[in-house]
Order: C-alpha cells, then sequence, then structure tokens
C-alpha cells in the first residue's frame, strides 16, 4: 500500500491573557466606579483559546464569558485571577489584577460663620459666611458645588448672603473621581441685619444740673 502520513502542528505556547478598564475610573491607582467594567481578552495563534477562567479574590473559579461589572464585585479592594487554556491543553500563566470598587460619595459637610438659634429657627446675619468641607478616603473628591438659587455652581470659596435677603437658603454637594455624587446638605436661615436697641434708664436719687447728671451711690 502507499504510505500514510499525516502533518502535526505542534503548539507549545500558552495563550496570553490581557486586561483593559472601561467607565469612571482612577487609573493610575485602579480604582473604579461600580458602572466600571472589566475587559480580559486570551489570545492563541497556533491552536487557539478554548475557554479562559476567573477567580475574585477567594471564591470558586468561573469561566469567563463577558466583561466583569465593578458593582457586582463589591465595595473595596479586590484581586482577580485570571488564565486561560488552548486548545491542546496549554495554560497560561495566571494574570493577577487588584483593584479598589468606590461605590461611596463624598462626606460633605457646611458650617456658617455667624448663627443663632432661638425658638427652632435658625438666625445668620448679613456678614454670616458658609464654608464647605468634602472628604472621600478613596477615589478622592474631584468637584465641590453649592446652590442658593437655581443652579449649582462651583464651589471656590465661602458663600456670602446677598444684601437684600431677608431669608438665605443653602444647599451643598460634592463628586468624587469616579463620579459618585454626594446627596445635598441644606440649611434654611433668617437673615437678622438688625441691630439691638440699647436703653439706659436710671433708678433712685438723681439731679440734673448745666446738663450734668448727678446720682447717688444709691440710684
Amino acid at each position: 500500500s502507499d504510505p500514510a502520513s499525516v502533518s502535526f502542528v505542534v503548539d507549545l505556547s500558552a495563550p496570553v491573557v490581557s486586561d483593559s478598564l472601561s467607565g469612571e475610573q482612577v487609573a493610575s491607582s485602579r480604582i473604579l466606579s461600580g458602572n466600571s467594567r472589566i475587559h480580559y481578552r486570551a489570545e492563541d495563534d497556533a491552536s487557539g483559546v478554548s475557554r479562559m477562567t476567573y477567580q475574585v479574590d477567594d471564591g470558586s473559579e468561573r469561566t469567563y464569558t463577558s466583561p466583569l461589572r465593578a458593582r457586582d464585585l463589591g465595595e473595596g479592594p479586590h484581586t482577580i485571577t485570571v488564565s486561560s487554556v488552548d486548545h491542546v491543553g496549554n495554560t497560561s500563566a495566571p494574570k493577577t489584577d487588584r483593584v479598589v470598587v468606590d461605590l461611596t460619595p463624598p462626606d460633605v459637610a457646611f458650617a456658617p460663620s455667624i448663627e443663632a438659634t432661638l425658638g427652632g429657627r435658625r438666625y445668620v446675619s448679613g456678614a454670616t459666611t458658609f464654608t464647605m468641607t468634602a472628604e472621600d478616603a478613596v477615589a478622592g473628591v474631584e468637584q465641590r458645588f453649592f446652590r442658593t438659587n437655581g443652579d449649582w455652581d462651583a464651589y471656590q470659596q465661602a458663600v456670602a448672603i446677598p444684601e437684600e435677603a431677608n431669608t438665605f437658603q443653602v444647599a451643598f454637594r460634592a463628586t468624587d473621581r469616579v463620579q459618585n455624587t454626594s446627596s445635598p446638605v441644606t440649611g434654611s436661615y433668617i437673615v437678622d441685619r438688625t441691630a439691638p436697641t440699647t436703653r439706659l434708664s436710671k433708678v433712685g436719687p438723681q439731679v440734673a444740673v448745666y446738663g450734668l447728671n448727678f446720682v447717688t451711690s444709691a440710684t
């Protein structure tokens, strides 16, 4: 019979796994918003990729079929390990990624420079200004805003009360570097522009002579 022959291509190379991020993120420190996605890709130029698996932290190994949504990982730091196998069983070295998911908006507060509370009402003077603070321990604060009437404006310095105002409402909010936005923190005030009236009265012995008032120690 004629000799039978078979040709083979020897594949000794494992797939190569790469990753990319999409959505709001601080790329330099791999901090992600809940809406971000983590994409993985495996390439094999010989027999081709058979499957790709991933593991989050100490969880079970799963088959990778679509990008991972950061919100599903949960708040905080995570370690993701990914590997791939080609059609002849070559397995890639594990690719390990570390990301931090930030789902928490900045903590916002404000304080008036002068304030008094009387009968459950909050009073300020016409000279009162309002100072805002915003803190975010993970992604960091990106923008600060205030609103007194209408649209939100960028907060750059203490907010003053308009000269004609007799009442004053103010709100503050902040956004971090992965676009988590805080709920508005608000305050309503009565503006007191009237100085106290001071009166002096004398009780006891007294006499006026040539425009001078004379009193005794008992007055």
